[in-house]
């Protein structure tokens, strides 16, 4: 969930900017949406169980993986490039590598699971010449 709330910081931000201190119509829209995407990220429709399953297990995955990948992502910028990573390329690295690594481990799993399963690729269990 950090994702969202740092994109509607970042254009609240813009906006304000652009607009002085007023409050605009825009970034009551923009906290509307806030509030309408937390409601349907807290109450997911039925039909969308397994991928919101999915999202839950990779939001677990990012909150145990992301301080190792900020870590080890400042340790690799400071020593290639000798000076230290600003926090919004590293905010976006660290998601985009969380995500992929969540990816990779996830289908690494699942294909070692339908091996042990015995089942082909389509789901279904192999057929034995019995």
């Amino acid at each position: 969930m950090g994702l969202p709330f740092f994109a509607s910081g970042y254009l609240v931000y813009k906006i304000e900017k652009q607009m002085g201190k007023a409050v605009s119509k825009k970034g009551l829209y923009l906290m509307t949406g806030a509030a309408v995407m937390l409601i349907l990220l807290r109450n997911p429709m039925p039909a969308y169980q397994d991928f919101s399953d999915k999202c839950a297990k990779l939001a677990e995955f990012t909150y145990y993986a992301h301080p190792l990948l900020i870590d080890a992502l400042s340790f690799l910028w400071l020593r290639l490039m000798h000076k230290e990573m600003t926090a919004t390329p590293l905010f976006l690295l660290t998601v985009a590598a969380t995500a992929a690594a969540w990816l990779l481990t996830h289908n690494l799993f699942y294909f070692i699971k339908k091996v042990l399963n015995g089942e082909n690729s389509y789901g279904r269990k192999k057929r034995t010449l019995e």
